[in-house]
């Protein structure tokens, strides 16, 4: 089954390739990309192992590659979630356990013939690898946690900027692919406990890591090349808080003005109509800054972005279906004019207005 471990360090190399030459490349793609680099060099000394190569004893000094995929997938998940991200030097403080664990085998270990029974003769040798489970450990548990919680925000936020959402907007396919990641780490620390990695060099046991890391290399390189640039929306209450009055950013009769703005333009334009609008388009075409857009919907409407657009939408699907010119048109299309993106989300959002679903409505006004 060594053909797992080729197809996985081709894949994740391929994958990095593909994602530095992505000509809308931006900083979460890069930081994807040395994840892949990472993985490929994870799995390529699982494969110098079982193989007893005898390049393993050099690579041994490096190769505690897992300690760093808990940092990946913060900083993937957090600089995906940010507006205008930066990578900052304090960032590389994520990944000092793999340095300090690298720099600890390079004094102690280097020049020295791995042997199975070196975790029963070598003192420091178990001591090391138990660190290296408990810092692996922590690392799961903590990372992972934080992750969740940076997309469960994020879930949370979107609906101040994005009319729609989909599982690019919502990353819940970086949540469900997460969820493989965790459990090929819980494999490798089971690996570790056991003893596996230190007592022999052919442990079959490796396969299950790789074809773990092998489907998440997949998954996610999949998912992360064709991910759009996100950014963590302007949060209302920091908009709200900058004047010490509690009155926002627009004061006087400047926000009766851009609120008539706003509504005359809804009425005339039909924004709405765009199935992918989100808050920076609207205030683009409003010719405003988007926190302006931000305030009044949040201090005069007392709505979100979602909410305010999808307000539209429904009214104007109520308008077509009980007119006779959409007499022989299906509710899915009518909702789909309407600025509505799925039929699954049409049915949600009507209902919930409602409380009837739309095909009730029709029936029920004509």
């Amino acid at each position: 089954m060594e053909w797992i471990f080729h197809i996985g360090i081709a894949q994740s190399i391929f994958s990095a390739f593909i994602l530095f030459s992505k000509k809308s490349s931006n900083l979460a793609d890069r930081i994807l990309a040395f994840w892949m680099i990472f993985i490929s060099l994870e799995l390529f000394h699982m494969l110098l192992e079982i193989k007893q190569s005898p390049l393993h004893e050099f690579t041994s000094n490096f190769g505690f590659y897992s300690l760093t995929f808990g940092p990946f997938l913060y900083l993937y998940v957090s600089k995906l979630t940010q507006e205008n991200p930066k990578f900052k030097p304090v960032d590389f403080l994520h990944f000092s356990p793999y340095l300090i664990y690298s720099l600890l085998h390079l004094f102690f270990f280097t020049n020295r013939p791995l042997k199975p029974d070196m975790i029963d003769t070598e003192p420091l040798w178990f001591i090391l690898n138990m660190l290296r489970v408990i810092t692996l450990s922590a690392s799961l548990a903590v990372y992972s946690f934080i992750s969740f919680r940076i997309i469960e925000k994020h879930k949370k936020s979107i609906r101040d900027s994005f009319s729609f959402e989909t599982s690019k907007i919502t990353l819940s396919w970086l949540g469900q692919i997460t969820i493989i990641f965790i459990a090929t780490y819980v494999v490798l620390i089971i690996n570790l406990l056991t003893g596996n990695i230190a007592q022999t060099l052919l442990s079959t046991s490796h396969y299950i890591p790789a074809i773990g890391l092998t489907i998440f290399c997949f998954s996610l390189s999949y998912f992360g090349f064709n991910q759009p640039n996100l950014f963590q929306p302007v949060s209302r209450n920091s908009v709200l808080q900058t004047q010490p009055n509690g009155k926002g950013l627009i004061l006087g009769g400047k926000r009766k003005n851009y609120l008539d703005k706003l509504l005359n333009y809804m009425k005339e334009e039909k924004p709405y109509l765009n199935q992918e609008l989100t808050i920076k388009e609207l205030a683009d075409g409003l010719k405003l800054p988007r926190h302006y857009v931000t305030e009044i919907l949040t201090t005069d409407l007392k709505k979100n972005f979602f909410t305010f657009i999808n307000d539209y939408r429904v009214e104007d699907v109520k308008a077509r279906l009980v007119s006779k010119k959409y007499n022989g048109v299906t509710v899915l299309q009518i909702a789909l004019e309407s600025g509505f993106n799925s039929k699954s989300s049409f049915n949600t959002i009507f209902k919930q207005y409602l409380g009837i679903t739309p095909s009730e409505y029709r029936r029920m006004n004509t």
